[in-house]
């Protein structure tokens, strides 16, 4: 598509430099062909990307129209609501339906539920395999920061390993974790007693292509997080065909089901932090047991290519965006 979106134009603005919503934002501006800032700007039309508490800048409070695509990762403080009725009007769409229940319990309509996307341009056509030579089963995990709650999910997952015989002797765990942050993970390993030769750790930049390379290269992709809105680097890591473990709990089963992947146990829920969040609690045998299961699938080409074909049809941002084009369209007419 080319041109603009409407007759009026649009900014697409975030205040994320690095994580999961640069990451839409960028690829929003590059599928709508709208420019994307980093900063509050005045703008007449604005598509804001990221959390509810963006939208208390008076840079979005002067706007005309507001499209705002919110991640919620649990329940909101009450005066975070107060910054979308403030608002002239806006058009609030959320990536799951996790995201829209948790808005809702607050008074908050939303108007679209729009998944996150991929942009295939990012994705390499050849993927080469990391070097094993022990030929062990490897697992990959992204952690796009060090929150507390990706931290934990570290934690549960070592102390699954940990519990299994098979699991200390087969597995291979590849972590790509933010620049110099290696020794935090490498910390947990050797709190829980295990052998750093089953560990790989990344804390050096990689770009989108290499990352992609990276998870592409990987027998399975296991998400840790244990709070989310939407879960970006599942649907990153099935567009390169790999098979992913997550828990069984929205917003991951959102995405990920039984025929394209592994869900995993959730044995209940706490709410922590500030602002606060929803963080899942895994089951450690169901986590165990899938890990000793993914590992006895002696080829899994067939899984992987089932798992790209499921990538692409639902979740290739090029198809997918477009959806809000036409909310910018019927937004700008009235």
């Amino acid at each position: 598509m080319q041109g603009k979106v409407t007759s009026r134009p649009w900014m697409i603005i975030t205040r994320d430099s690095a994580g999961g919503f640069y990451e839409v934002a960028r690829t929003l501006s590059h599928v709508l062909k709208i420019p994307l800032s980093q900063r509050y700007i005045c703008s007449r039309n604005i598509l804001m990307v990221g959390t509810i508490y963006g939208l208390q800048s008076p840079y979005i409070l002067l706007a005309k129209r507001v499209i705002a695509y919110l991640g919620i990762e649990g329940p909101m403080h009450s005066y975070a609501s107060n910054a979308i009725i403030r608002l002239k009007s806006p058009v609030i769409i959320t990536p799951s339906n996790y995201a829209r229940e948790e808005l809702s319990r607050f008074g908050v309509k939303v108007d679209y539920v729009i998944p996150h996307g991929f942009d295939p341009c990012d994705v390499p056509e050849s993927l080469p395999r990391v070097d094993n030579n022990h030929a062990r089963t490897l697992f990959s995990i992204v952690l796009s920061n060090v929150r507390i709650y990706k931290l934990l999910g570290v934690k549960f997952l070592l102390k699954a390993i940990r519990e299994s015989p098979v699991l200390r002797k087969n597995a291979l765990l590849l972590f790509k974790v933010p620049k110099n942050k290696g020794n935090m993970v490498r910390d947990i390993v050797n709190e829980f007693g295990l052998s750093i030769d089953n560990f790989k750790i990344i804390d050096t930049y990689l770009s989108k292509y290499e990352l992609y390379r990276l998870i592409g290269s990987s027998d399975f992709y296991i998400h840790v997080s244990l709070s989310d809105a939407f879960g970006l680097p599942i649907i990153e890591a099935m567009a390169v065909g790999t098979p992913v473990i997550a828990l069984n709990a929205p917003p991951w089963n959102e995405i990920v089901n039984d025929d394209v992947g592994f869900l995993v146990k959730v044995r209940g829920e706490v709410i922590e932090g500030n602002p606060p969040l929803r963080i899942r609690i895994p089951d450690i045998n169901s986590l165990r047991e899938t890990l000793e299961n993914v590992m006895k699938a002696a080829d899994n080409g067939r899984l992987r290519n089932k798992v790209r074909n499921y990538a692409y049809e639902r979740f290739n941002a090029h198809v997918l965006y477009l959806k809000f084009r036409d909310v910018m369209e019927q937004y700008g007419r009235s």
